[in-house]
């Protein structure tokens, strides 16, 4: 079976979202509205990797507050995955399957999170 995909930012040079390092809080996140019930892979579209430490990164997905914020911890609902540097594509949208699905409820807020 084909896989669905549920959301997407294919928004040209835009990079993701935001970030909180001031707060203590390193990561940067993309808010989405779910009109699917789970997710088991992310896909991203990496310019460079190089800017990143030589270091992947650990992603999950959170409930999100009004403003798309996550409102959980490390891991999230659904646990962390990690896509190590050498995984990493550079130059190619590339799908990562995160290491178990997440139950989302249709309708609500969640941000996708990409920590180093």
């Amino acid at each position: 079976m084909a896989e669905i995909i549920d959301q997407e930012n294919l928004s040209a040079s835009l990079g993701i979202g935001f970030g909180d390092v001031g707060n203590g809080r390193d990561y940067m996140g993309q808010g989405f509205i779910p009109t699917l019930d789970n997710i088991t892979a992310i896909g991203l579209y990496i310019i460079s990797k190089s800017g990143n430490g030589n270091q992947g990164y650990k992603v999950w997905i959170d409930n999100a507050d009004s403003d798309f914020f996550p409102t959980g911890g490390i891991g999230g609902i659904g646990g962390s995955t990690e896509i190590t540097n050498s995984e990493l594509v550079e130059g190619a949208l590339t799908r990562y399957p995160l290491s178990s699905p997440v139950n989302l409820t249709i309708g609500n807020r969640y941000v996708f999170v990409l920590a180093p």
